[in-house]
Order: structure tokens, then C-alpha cells, then sequence
């Protein structure tokens, strides 16, 4: 798909819902995120990088379904089934029939239709079916596509030829359907991407809304940042110290500062554009242009000189697209590295390779047996999902365990007491201030609506009224975990490896059994421990898809993500499993944790990682975790067998 950038910038500046490109010549090396289009889905079947394979891009406000119980192995072709509002559901599908393949295809064929037909359902099929439908006298292939269409009733829409050379003219990319009433116009576009035109056509029904991305934001194009610090210094800043609950100061805080700056910089919503290539600058999309309407005059005219200069002009748009393409990326990973900014760096790599896309929209869920389809009904369901996922998988986890437990003792100490108790440091205005002036302006709003430039702006007036374990990662635990492997195979020994994960780590963390463990294993008491409740404890959360929000419900338990906090408060949670361990080493990173043991004797080996995996899964169920056990794998180490 070397035209994908083109595919790209036709797809943002035309309404086109559903585009089928046949000839993809791709494999199953390049992935789905490589030839993503933003704002639609992708189906394909490929055969390789040499000829074939067909792609689906359907934009993301349309709900469908795969249809591969209906394609037979031997057709290289997709077809989906879109299900719409007030609509029937319809199967929309692309076939591409390479020019020399045998009669017996056509077999395949009709076993498609055919099961098809027997589902009633309406039918639209487009592709390059290599057929010249407007010969006086047809070829045997088309004669069979030709009868096949008449059993069951398909109408054939394109009328004029779509593949035009100076010396041919063919019509051989077809639009079919069982169904021509619906179709309220087709036809042809002649593009200069290829040899083949753009056949189209317009199917009546009401799709619904394309999710347009608004965002609502300040408007700073009157802002004068003195009057703005001088509004905020008046500010009376002494009504945030006369309430008690921390959540009512940081509520009359918010509302001060936002007050001030909805003065300064009104609020607006603004619709964001995206630009799917920037890289084709309008001295190359001038030349596309040229090379569109030369090939339309060639066409018409049938000169041979248009010919010509429209093939110049689309190899010259090719050349510099690929030369802008390169330039564009290199100045700009070029650019992160004398910044030293190895995270823009990768991230502008993984844009180029295509890692970058993740698809957020979500246009219905299936809960029991009921399709959610309102984007305000969705965000409450996941929502009401996230908020029990907790409970409900510290309830399954008792049905893991072997034994059963005490279900009144919520935490026992079997370590010494710390020798010293764990006190919060004094926090100084200066060190506030000092934080807020390191902001990362370049961060996006977060829901409290404050832009990051104002709280840096503001840093020295508003700091008197503000009240995973660093340098360890997974590099660290990969190489502590070689070292002691290899070590034991130098010994002549048989290492044995059981991996672990933890379901919903993060989400399931009990707040009593936590806090419980704050005391005799950490020194966390007094003050500090109920700085711990009340961070912990009557917590609200949101959820927002599609640009819709759903109302604000109490987390029962699990800690926030997203905070520095909460991986550390997950590693206190957890950081009692060792001790019951016996026979066994364990090696933790966040909610991965594997156990290894080596031995001489395979009996012995297994007899250890058995021993303390019933204590893990023991441990695991007092806890009210729960392990994954399709994610649970296990493998021996043994330089004797290799």
C-alpha cells in the first residue's frame, strides 16, 4: 500500500464511511497499526507483498461485524454485517479475482451468495473482479460472473469504464448488489493514484454523528498575565483555611483560582482538526492536482501527450512525497535528540511505524444478553464496572484457595516491628513553589480544568494556600533473575520457574487489610496513618468515553492509578508475600511476580515450586487477590538437555 499517505488525506477530506482497496499487497508482517487510518477500523485478508489481498477501512461511528463464517477459504475477499439504527443489517463485502485464476472460483462464489441469499439480508459487494463487463462479447469468466448475478438477482451499477491506459479502456471494478433501490447514486472517479478508478456508490440510510473531537479550553487571546496576577493577589484566599475536611478546601481553592481566570480567558469549545500527513506540503498537493486533471483529460481526449505528462506528474508526486516524508521524520527525531528528549525521540519512531494509534472510541457494549449503545449509558456501565471489579474478584479469589480461611483475620504480623516509626517531612512554601515552576506546560487539562501555564504562572501566589520505587524497572529484575539462573546451571542444576499475575492488581487492593498493614510493618501511626485513610477512603470516580462522562461513584476498593502514590502503596500491599515463601525465590515487579528454585533432582524441584505456589495462592486469598491463571506459566532451565 505504497499510496497509504494519499488513501489518508482523500479518506480526512471526503465523506467516504467505507473504503475497500483491493491489491493491498501486504502480509501478516505488517500490522494493522502500520496502514491505520485515524477515525477508522481496519478488516483485511492478505496474501503477500507480491500481488493480492483486499482491506476494509470502516470509520469508527459504524457498528459491524466480521462475517468470516460466510467467505470461503479459497476467495481472497472480507464482508462484514453493519448494524445500524432503524435500519435492517446489511453485509457489505470486497472480492478481489486475480485475472488468472480458474472457472472453479466462481464455484466459491456462488457458495457466498448462496449463503447469503439464505440469510435475506441485503448485499453489497465492490471490488476489481478482472470481468470487462462492457464487452459486446464477453469472455467464459465473464460470462459465469454474469450468470451467477442473474440466479440470485444482483444488479451490477458501474456504467463506464474504470480502468483506462492509452491504449485500453476496461471495466473491471464492479459494484453488485441484490438491492438497487437503496443505492441512491454511483459512479466513477478518476484519481491518478493508480490505473484503476474509484468506483463509489451512495447507500440511503442515517449513520450515526461522526464523534467530532471538542475540547473545551481557554481562550487567551485578550489574556494579560499582570491584571491576571493581580486579580489572583486579591484573591480572598483566607476562606480555604475555615473548613475541616480537606475535600471543602480544595473545593473553594479550585473555585477561586478558576473564577479568576474564566475573567481573564473565557472558555470555548473548539473542534480539533487533525492532519493525518503533514509531510505533503501544498507545493505537493498542487501537483496532485495537476496530475488528477491531466489524467481527466487524458481520458476524455484520449491524447497520448496527456499520457504522458500525467505520468510524469505522478511519478514526480511520489518521489516527493518520499523525500518530504523522510525529511519530515529525520528533522523531527533529529530535533527530540539534540534536546536529549529520548521520549519524543521514540515517540516520533513509533508514530513512523505505526504504534502510536489506540482506538478509544467505543460505539456499543454487549452486557448479558443487552446492546448499550448511548454514549452516556456506555460510560455509566464501565463506570459501574470498574467500581466492583474489585469486590468481585476478592470474592472469586476465595474460591481459589485449597483451604479455609479465617475470614475475621484481616492481617498477621510475622516480621519484627520497624525499628523506627515513619513520620511526613515538613513541606515549605518554597519547595511548593518550586515544584509548580517545573510544570510541563506542554501537558494536556487534566479534569479539574486548570491549564498547567496558570498554576506556573501563579506558582509564588497561590503556594501558601496549597498544602514504583525510583531507578528499579524491569531491566533490573530481568538481570537479577538471569544472574541467579545461570549461577545455579554452572552448579550443574536444574532451574524451575513459575510466573505469575495478579488479576486487576491495582484495582483489588483491599483498603482495610492495607492500612492494617501500614502499622506494625511500616511504623505508619497517628497523623500519618490517617493522612493514609483519608486519601484512601470515600475516593469518587469518573468515566469518560466519547467525549461523555458518566456521574462520579465511591470507589468500594483498589488505589489510584495514575499518581506516584499508587504503585508504592501496591508494593506495601504486597511486600509481605516473601516472607512465605520456604523453598522457593521470589522476584517482584509491580503485579508480576515469579518464583524459582533449583535442584539436582527433578522430583525435588517440583516438590518446592508446588509447596509454595499453595502458599502463594493461600497468601493470595487472605489478601482477597486473585491470581490469572491462563497467564500463569511455568518452564525448566537444564543445560543438560540442550
Amino acid at each position: 500500500m505504497k499510496h497509504l499517505d494519499e488513501i489518508r488525506l482523500i479518506l480526512n477530506n471526503n465523506a467516504l464511511d467505507i473504503l475497500a482497496i483491493n491489491e493491498s499487497k501486504i502480509d501478516n508482517q505488517i500490522s494493522n497499526n502500520e496502514i491505520h487510518i485515524d477515525g477508522f477500523n481496519i478488516i483485511r485478508k492478505d496474501r503477500n507483498r507480491f500481488g493480492g489481498g483486499v482491506v476494509l477501512y470502516v470509520r469508527q461511528n459504524i457498528s459491524f461485524s466480521d462475517r468470516i463464517d460466510l467467505i470461503p477459504d479459497e476467495l481472497e475477499m472480507v464482508c462484514i454485517e453493519l448494524s445500524l439504527p432503524y435500519n435492517k443489517s446489511l453485509l457489505i463485502s470486497t472480492w478481489y479475482r486475480p485475472p488468472n485464476s480458474l472457472m472453479n472460483i466462481f464455484d466459491y462464489w456462488a457458495s457466498f451468495l448462496a449463503k447469503c441469499d439464505n440469510e435475506d439480508k441485503e448485499l453489497i459487494l465492490i471490488g476489481d473482479l478482472n470481468c470487462d463487463v462492457s464487452k459486446t462479447i464477453p469472455d467464459p469468466h465473464t460470462c459465469k460472473l454474469q450468470f451467477l448475478c442473474s440466479l440470485y438477482q444482483i444488479d451490477q451499477l458501474i456504467k463506464e469504464s474504470t480502468r483506462l491506459t492509452p491504449k485500453s479502456a476496461t471495466l473491471i471494478d464492479l459494484i453488485l448488489t441484490n438491492r438497487p433501490e437503496h443505492i441512491s447514486r454511483s459512479g466513477v472517479i478518476h484519481l491518478g493514484i493508480s490505473d484503476h478508478s474509484l468506483v463509489y456508490a451512495v447507500r440511503k440510510f442515517t449513520l450515526p454523528n461522526g464523534r467530532q473531537k471538542i475540547r473545551q479550553v481557554h481562550n487567551f487571546k485578550n489574556f494579560v498575565e499582570n491584571d491576571f496576577i493581580r486579580d489572583v493577589s486579591q484573591l480572598p484566599w483566607e476562606m480555604v483555611y475555615q473548613f475541616g475536611d480537606p475535600n471543602l478546601c480544595w473545593q473553594v481553592w479550585k473555585s477561586l483560582l478558576l473564577d479568576a481566570l474564566n475573567r481573564h480567558a473565557p472558555l470555548r469549545h473548539t473542534r480539533i482538526r487533525n492532519n493525518p500527513v503533514p509531510w505533503i506540503n501544498p507545493q505537493i498537493k498542487e501537483l496532485m492536482r495537476k496530475r488528477d486533471y491531466h489524467k481527466k483529460k487524458a481520458i476524455k481526449y484520449d491524447s497520448e501527450s496527456q499520457w504522458e505528462l500525467y505520468k510524469t506528474l505522478r511519478n514526480e508526486v511520489n518521489i516527493n512525497m518520499r523525500k518530504t516524508k523522510s525529511k519530515y521524520f529525520c528533522d523531527k527525531i533529529q530535533a527530540s535528540s539534540q534536546m536529549g528528549d529520548s521520549k519524543s525521540g521514540w515517540a516520533w519512531i513509533n508514530s513512523l511505524l505505526g504504534r502510536k494509534h489506540k482506538n478509544a472510541n467505543i460505539n456499543e457494549l454487549k452486557v448479558n444478553d443487552d446492546i448499550i449503545s448511548y454514549d452516556k449509558s456506555i460510560t455509566e456501565t464501565l463506570n459501574e464496572y470498574f467500581i466492583n471489579i474489585g469486590m468481585k474478584m476478592a470474592a472469586e479469589s476465595a474460591c481459589q484457595s485449597t483451604d479455609a480461611l479465617n475470614d475475621q483475620v484481616i492481617y498477621e504480623s510475622t516480621v519484627l516491628l520497624p525499628k523506627e516509626n515513619f513520620y511526613f517531612a515538613d513541606i515549605t512554601i518554597d519547595s511548593v513553589s518550586k515544584r509548580l515552576q517545573k510544570l510541563n506546560v506542554s501537558k494536556a487539562t487534566g479534569m479539574d480544568g486548570i491549564p498547567a501555564n496558570i498554576l506556573k504562572l501563579t506558582s509564588t501566589l497561590i503556594s501558601p494556600s496549597s498544602g514504583f520505587r525510583p531507578k528499579h524497572g524491569t531491566l533490573g529484575a530481568l538481570i537479577q533473575m538471569c544472574d541467579q539462573w545461570l549461577q545455579d546451571m554452572d552448579e550443574g542444576k536444574i532451574n524451575g520457574v513459575v510466573f505469575l499475575d495478579i488479576c486487576k492488581a491495582f484495582d483489588s487492593v483491599n483498603h482495610e487489610i492495607l492500612l492494617e498493614k501500614l502499622k506494625p510493618r511500616f511504623g505508619i501511626h497517628d497523623i500519618e496513618l490517617k493522612w493514609f485513610q483519608s486519601y484512601l477512603r470515600n475516593r469518587k470516580q469518573v468515566c469518560s468515553v466519547n467525549d461523555q462522562t458518566s456521574s462520579a461513584r465511591t470507589i468500594i476498593c483498589g488505589i489510584p492509578q495514575g499518581y506516584i502514590l499508587g504503585p508504592l502503596l501496591f508494593l506495601l500491599y504486597i511486600n509481605d508475600m516473601p516472607d512465605i515463601l520456604e523453598r522457593t525465590t521470589p522476584c517482584l515487579y509491580a503485579d508480576d511476580t515469579q518464583i524459582s528454585s533449583s535442584s539436582h533432582d527433578y522430583d525435588t524441584l517440583i516438590d518446592n515450586l508446588n509447596m509454595d505456589l499453595s502458599s502463594i495462592h493461600k497468601w493470595l486469598a487472605k489478601n482477597k487477590l486473585k491470581y490469572h491463571r491462563k497467564k500463569q506459566k511455568s518452564c525448566l532451565l537444564d543445560l543438560r538437555i540442550i
